[in-house]
């Protein structure tokens, strides 16, 4: 399109009748709301600085090797320069009639807008007139000056706007403002408003490159990275993650480490086969080949693991993280020898006491892992340890417990059974590699001898799923049960309630949708003294909540947080004795408690909160992300502050990417709190009644509780025909 063209006027588009008026929300945060993408965009470019969005910790690996690649962009293509000029405004005497939307417009299969139905006649929607990937000229407030782009981000409303779309962020084609500026929002809540700052521009939409956390990338940098879709399909045989370097590879394995390891390997390779070959596979047949090894073993920079620091000795068979642009692949100790992996893996699948699957198998040797958190385990693991010596147990900072779910009656294992020591010799120990766990000192059995201690940690790797064919086929034949390429969670897993992927688009529109007819069908409460907590984490559309408090008359106050943030949200209420519950303090957006992102430091500031909070203070707390970190769980002080607003005794400990909602008093008795947690793709909701008594002592009355599954109530529920939603152009 020529500069000529960009000049030019917009798109015609019929003239559209204003939305339906709805309250608004009271606590508007628009600029703390850009303050806080604008730290995102900044986290994204070095992913050694803390973020306040959680997507990182997905992606940091114990067992990952080469240069840190992991936030390369998916796609780059050839860059394309285009003048930036500022788009002709035309006077309303000279505009064009109205006319309807065309084809391109309304999208087709390969566009954006698949999935949203077009405006209705005279209605504007943003959503619809500004989808992901149209490509506009946006007025940079930097700079003053209109500047060309595309919309790679909606920001959405709220409850009391029926989560209708109210921002739309443009990432520029090149950086303004001296390279500063990189991307524009602008309001587009009606069409005037709208034209004020942006101008649709007829072109073919471009792709939204994302980072391989799935978050937007704000960084503009001349088009390489939005050129317009080709419409190419991924080569459905490589399955996920597939790497070119790793499909085209025909040579066998070699051991590409240093020293004595390689030689030294290939003697327990060659005991390994010959076990293989007699059938024998036991612990003993293990250990055997193991010691063929001396202490020659290969070595590993594990910093988060290592007590000084320095390299271990260790190996990881099965799969991995390689960094350098490489993705998922089968460790190189495993590919190039086969029947030590073989047997390993032999031993285990016979020795397990259940059919736990597993994808990769961490093996230490002779040394103490320090306090830590396994990176990109998917959680649930066992570990044994084998050889001469005494002592080396495992500390867990939360033993696992079995119980039936209260609302499905379904088994499910999760934490709160606190702190605990497993005897692992010779004897696998079920644990949580998601919480804090380290190895207690050991010795060998004899007067001066040092011992030998062989670990193994047995896991899935959160990508088992996602891998390419060749890789899960690799796996699969070197007998690890836990490798595939379809993308489907084994339903082992579901016991556990890890669910951490995220919504795609198509998913968010159904969730959204379902979210408008909630918001008119349960919408903010109006009852006297009345109190309601609704949030959704992280993997559903990034995350949203709120929290809303009644008075004596029923007149509400509803604080709508900003979304994809992470940590504590609080509300402190007093209830009155004549005016009911009156918000005292709150801490909520830029003033949360951020457990998530410095986790000590504001573990103490919501403990010292708590504590200087006066009886019958009433507490309410909710999340818009995740509230804790994976690898950096709250210190159990910060059960005990729950604990002094009537959380349970023993309070289940707050998983990564959970949704997490609280309502209690200060000085309750224990389990008087309603403490709502499930897995991540579960909407919650509390509501109750605030009830005073003539001594000033407050309870919750009337209590209600909701777990919404989302997937099966929305994603994979049949459609329905709505009577009473307001249209925003995209039912």
């Amino acid at each position: 399109m020529s500069s000529m063209d960009l000049c030019g006027g917009r798109p015609a588009r019929p003239r559209r009748a204003s939305a339906p008026t709805v309250i608004k929300g009271l606590d508007s945060d628009d600029d703390e709301s850009q303050e806080e993408a604008a730290f995102e965009a900044k986290a994204s470019d070095d992913e050694s600085e803390e973020s306040d969005e959680s997507e990182e910790e997905d992606e940091e690996s114990d067992h990952s090797v080469a240069e840190d690649e992991d936030e390369a962009p998916a796609k780059k293509r050839p860059a394309k320069k285009s003048p930036a000029k500022a788009p002709a405004k035309k006077s309303k005497k000279d505009a064009e009639p109205p006319a309807p939307l065309t084809d391109e417009e309304k999208g087709t299969v390969a566009k954006p807008t698949e999935g949203l139905a077009p405006p209705m006649l005279g209605a504007f929607s943003g959503e619809y007139a500004y989808a992901l990937g149209q490509v506009c000229a946006v007025k940079c407030q930097a700079t003053n000056r209109w500047v060309r782009g595309h919309v790679i981000m909606h920001h959405r409303g709220g409850v009391t706007s029926l989560y209708s779309v109210e921002k739309v962020r443009v990432l520029f084609e090149k950086a303004q403002n001296e390279h500063k500026a990189h991307y524009q929002d602008a309001p587009v809540t009606s069409e005037d408003e709208a034209d004020r700052h942006l101008a649709r521009l007829d072109l073919p939409t471009r792709e939204v490159r994302k980072w391989t956390s799935g978050t937007p990338c704000m960084r503009a940098t001349d088009l390489g990275h939005a050129a317009a879709s080709t419409g190419g399909e991924l080569d459905k045989a490589r399955g996920f993650g597939a790497s070119k370097a790793l499909a085209v590879s025909s040579e066998p394995a070699r051991y590409a480490g240093r020293g004595d390891a390689g030689a030294r390997l290939q003697k327990a390779e060659r005991r390994a086969a010959s076990c293989l070959a007699a059938k024998k596979h036991g612990e003993a047949d293990v250990l055997a080949c193991l010691e063929e090894l001396g202490d020659a073993w290969p070595t590993q920079d594990r910093p988060n693991v290592t007590p000084d620091g320095k390299p271990v000795r260790g190996m990881c068979l099965g799969a991995v993280f390689v960094l350098g642009g490489v993705g998922m692949a089968v460790s190189n100790v495993a590919d190039s020898h086969p029947a030590l992996t073989k047997l390993v893996t032999a031993w285990i699948r016979a020795s397990l006491p259940e059919s736990f699957p597993f994808s990769s198998i961490q093996i230490n040797y002779n040394y103490m892992a320090r306090k830590h958190v396994d990176g990109n385990n998917i959680g649930p693991s066992y570990i044994r340890a084998i050889g001469d010596h005494a002592g080396g147990q495992l500390w867990t900072a939360d033993k696992f417990l079995v119980e039936q779910d209260e609302n499905t009656g379904e088994t499910v294992v999760k934490g709160g059974g606190g702190e605990a020591v497993l005897d692992c010799k010779n004897s696998w120990q079920l644990f949580n590699g998601n919480a804090e766990h380290y190895t207690k000192p050991y010795k060998g059995t004899k007067a001066g001898d040092a011992g030998t201690r062989i670990s193994f940690i047995v896991f899935s790797h959160q990508a088992y799923n996602k891998l390419s064919t060749r890789v899960a086929t690799r796996l699969r034949a070197l007998g690890f049960t836990a490798a595939s390429d379809d993308g489907v969670d084994l339903e082992y897993f579901a016991k556990y309630r890890i669910d951490k992927k995220e919504f795609g688009a198509d998913e968010n529109v159904k969730y959204f949708r379902y979210q408008r007819q909630r918001a008119i069908d349960l919408p903010p409460p109006s009852s006297s003294n009345a109190v309601t907590i609704e949030c959704y984490g992280l993997t559903m559309a990034r995350g949203g909540g709120w929290m809303a408090h009644c008075d004596a008359k029923g007149e509400a106050t509803v604080h709508e947080l900003t979304p994809n943030m992470t940590g504590f949200h609080v509300l402190e209420l007093a209830v009155d004795a004549k005016g009911g519950p009156r918000l005292v303090s709150k801490h909520v957006d830029r003033n949360r408690f951020n457990v998530y992102q410095k986790t000590d430091a504001e573990t103490a500031r919501f403990c010292a909160f708590v504590k200087k909070l006066k009886p019958n203070s009433v507490v309410m707390v909710c999340i818009t992300d995740t509230a804790v970190a994976a690898k950096r769980p709250p210190p159990p002080k910060l059960y005990d502050a729950f604990r002094d607003l009537g959380a349970p005794a023993h309070m289940e400990k707050i998983g990564y990417r959970f949704p997490f909602a609280f309502l209690g008093v200060k000085g309750g008795a224990p389990g008087s709190a309603v403490v709502l947690m499930d897995k991540t793709k579960f909407l919650l909701r509390i509501d109750a009644t605030l009830s005073r008594t003539s001594d000033g002592e407050v309870t919750l009355k009337g209590v209600k509780t909701e777990k919404t599954d989302i997937t099966t109530k929305v994603i994979l529920a049949a459609p329905k025909k709505t009577q009473n939603v307001v249209s925003h152009g995209d039912e």
